[in-house]
């Protein structure tokens, strides 16, 4: 992998919040700075199979590879209460990222989601918009994405721990 990668003074922190319609991607640095903010869209109807749609958003996330001091990355696990046909897609979605950080020695950790609702807004059961509204009072950012926000919190929860 050949990546022109601007990132390579700081001490950088990462959270991904995957989904198979809106993966969420924050990078930040050492002081919480968000440096790298993705949405990655993909719909169904844009693909002929799963795997080309779970390899698209891979690529999207690989940059983290060439991160020179990408210090951890937060992963939100899966949600295993909200099982269905996509729930194995997700599984495989999963499965990909992490080992492509694995196998470029990228620290992860996986975050099931009421882990980090409890760490971030102190309710594990909150839902996304009370999540949104609680971490925009603490980090002082306005989110507009669900997605963006978990993986906001994700990225001060490797950077903070």
């Amino acid at each position: 992998m050949n990546f022109e990668c601007p990132y390579r003074d700081e001490i950088y922190y990462a959270g991904i919040d995957l989904s198979l319609n809106a993966t969420g991607l924050v990078m930040i640095n050492n002081h919480g700075e968000i440096v790298e903010q993705k949405l990655i869209d993909t719909y169904t109807e844009n693909y002929l199979c799963v795997e080309q749609r779970l390899l698209d958003i891979l690529s999207e996330i690989k940059f983290l590879t060439c991160v020179n001091k990408l210090e951890k990355v937060y992963i939100e696990g899966l949600s295993y209460n909200s099982p269905g046909v996509t729930f194995h897609e997700r599984c495989g979605l999963l499965y990909l990222v992490t080992t492509l950080l694995f196998d470029n020695d990228v620290i992860y950790k996986l975050i099931p989601p009421k882990t980090l609702k409890k760490w971030a807004v102190d309710n594990g059961n909150a839902d996304k918009t009370i999540m949104m509204e609680l971490s925009e009072k603490r980090w002082g950012i306005k989110f507009t994405d669900d997605n963006i926000c978990d993986a906001y919190n994700l990225s001060q929860m490797a950077r903070l721990e």
